[in-house]
């Protein structure tokens, strides 16, 4: 075996050890010794040696991802960190694809950049499976990561569900419609759902609790599964009853009403709601760390939706061991404010607040007040520091939060709730 520029080349003989591994695998390797001329691994419970130019140490654990299987019986593998899974080059990548026998175009090129920015391993029948869901010309980034974020998860995924993640993948695109902004305008029709979807300054405390704990059922995020449920129970003879915020958008984008609707912001807002559960399906809160909330704040001057997002993170570096990061995200437009991005951060033992707002006059409230917001958060058991309001365009601060939303480097560590 011979390392150079982290990728490791593993000479065996045939039959002599029983290495099956097919491009695209990782495995963990021990090493056992190190001398001046080769080192010793611990791989799959066979010990190997190798010739190494990147320095090892006994006892380190290194992982390793198989790039090629040549017909000789070399695997080439690449030297793997913690951080950064594998990151093929596209002249790696096409060498793979040729070894495959995949023509080197466009789709197959984006397709396997994802998996492996995503570290999926997969085999080679798999990889024609995934390739034959992309069109032959015009494959978009979206609709790449849209069926590999499926394929992981282990669901089905049809045009529908990929349209739906699509959507909302290229929601920050200008032609697209904002989902924040559908959200304020709908704000009103929230009511014909009733009060349950709507969270009030004048609700008591226990109320504001029963009205977060049940927005995942009052915005109809168990909609199909309610639905399937219903069937299997009554074996379809009676319509299931719902007052859920999707069955709302459900009932008013297939039926005609007299009164004026936007439909096209229905529709849209319809296939975001699908496009976030397929995002973050399957992720039970037990396993989480982050939470997310959307919905609607009812204020004097009318219905304005927010977004709430509680987050912890770990990061690990180099010589500074492990630092916790709490993070509080919040969202929300107004009439008067215009669009507004709060952000409290606690790294370690401070505790940072910065406010990002579209307007001129919002920035100059907000300054006015950071002397009394100081003093009222003294009493907080960390120091605080409150940063200077800062001002964005509306797209910058739509780009961010949609950032925020759709980042799915966290996954499996993410409970949506809309």
């Amino acid at each position: 075996m011979k390392v150079t520029n982290e990728t490791i080349y593993l000479f065996t003989s045939r039959g002599s050890i029983p290495l099956s591994f097919r491009p695209g695998d990782m495995v963990s390797a021990l090493v056992r010794d190190v001398t001046q001329e080769e080192v010793i691994l611990l791989l799959n419970g066979h010990q190997v040696r190798a010739r190494s130019s990147v320095p090892l140490k006994p006892g380190e654990q290194v992982r390793l991802v198989l790039q090629e299987r040549t017909d000789g019986g070399r695997l080439i593998f690449r030297l793997s960190s913690h951080h950064d899974s594998s990151r093929f080059t596209d002249g790696e990548i096409q060498s793979l694809l040729r070894n495959w026998g995949f023509p080197v175009k466009e789709p197959n090129i984006f397709l396997a950049r994802e998996l492996n920015a995503r570290g999926v391993a997969v085999t080679r029948e798999e990889f024609l499976l995934l390739s034959n869901f992309l069109p032959a010309r015009e494959v978009s980034p979206e609709l790449i990561k849209s069926l590999v974020h499926l394929w992981v998860r282990g669901l089905s995924f049809n045009s529908s569900q990929l349209d739906a993640l699509t959507a909302l993948f290229r929601a920050t695109e200008e032609a697209l419609p904002d989902p924040f902004q559908i959200l304020a305008k709908l704000g009103e029709e929230v009511f014909l759902a009733g009060d349950k979807l709507l969270l009030s300054s004048r609700d008591s405390r226990e109320l504001l609790i029963g009205k977060l704990m049940g927005l995942t059922r009052h915005l109809g995020l168990d909609h199909e599964a309610r639905l399937q449920e219903h069937v299997k129970e009554s074996g379809g003879r009676d319509s299931l009853e719902s007052h859920s915020l999707k069955s709302l958008l459900l009932s008013l984008t297939g039926a005609k009403v007299s009164r004026e609707f936007p439909f096209f912001q229905a529709r849209a807002l319809l296939q975001v709601l699908t496009g976030l559960q397929l995002l973050h399906v399957h992720f039970p809160v037990e396993t989480g760390s982050s939470l997310h909330l959307l919905g609607w704040l009812s204020l004097p001057q009318g219905v304005a939706p927010f977004f709430l997002s509680f987050s912890e993170t770990d990061d690990k570096e180099e010589g500074a061991g492990k630092k916790t990061l709490r993070q509080v995200y919040v969202h929300t437009i107004t009439p008067g404010l215009g669009r507004v991005l709060t952000e409290l951060r606690l790294v370690e033992s401070y505790l940072t607040c910065g406010v990002t707002v579209e307007k001129e006059e919002t920035q100059k409230v907000v300054n006015g007040h950071r002397e009394r917001l100081q003093k009222m958060l003294q009493d907080l058991p960390w120091p605080v520091i409150i940063l200077p309001c800062r001002l964005a365009g509306p797209r910058i601060i739509q780009e961010n939060w949609l950032n925020h939303l759709c980042d799915i480097e966290g996954e499996g560590k993410i409970d949506l709730r809309i």
